[in-house]
């Protein structure tokens, strides 16, 4: 599993919304749900850039501890619900990735695209389910609440 995201960012100065930060943080600790430290790029990019108030975050992978906790082949050696939890550990760390990124969450207006690429068995064909793990943790600590996005989900 592999998420990359574009988000809207805004740079009024001040949150339209109170304070994002605080809110996010609260319910991750109520969904008993931590940021990880964000990995650094493994080559020549950025994690996250940001312009027009548009940002792209790189790809991230479902990182705990610095570890890939959940490996192989979704529909072979990987269930798909444990398939689901690699992405909401991707999405984790692509949240972390927007946090650094942009000091917290205050200038951080919403998710616009989540991309996933599953690595699944031949013939697996609910990728579109398995990246559902990762709009899920996005929505449930409220970081996409006030607004939808779309999601692809590729193998």
């Amino acid at each position: 599993m592999i998420l990359s995201a574009a988000t809207d960012c805004k740079f009024s100065g001040a949150d339209m919304h109170g304070d994002t930060t605080s809110r996010i943080e609260a319910r991750l600790r109520e969904l008993d749900l931590v940021l990880p430290d964000p990995a650094r790029p493994a080559g020549g990019y950025v994690s996250v850039l940001v312009r027009n108030h548009i940002g792209v975050v790189s790809g991230q992978f479902p990182f705990a501890g610095g570890e890939l906790p959940i490996r192989g082949r979704i529909g072979a050696d990987v269930s798909e619900a444990d398939g689901r939890r690699a992405a909401q550990l991707a999405a984790l760390n692509l949240l972390a990735q927007i946090r650094t990124a942009l000091g917290g969450f205050n200038e951080f207006t919403g998710l616009l695209r989540v991309d996933g690429w599953v690595a699944c068995a031949p013939g697996f064909i609910p990728q579109p389910s398995i990246l559902d793990g990762a709009s899920e943790c996005a929505l449930g600590v409220g970081s996409a609440a006030r607004n939808s996005y779309a999601h692809a989900s590729f193998r």
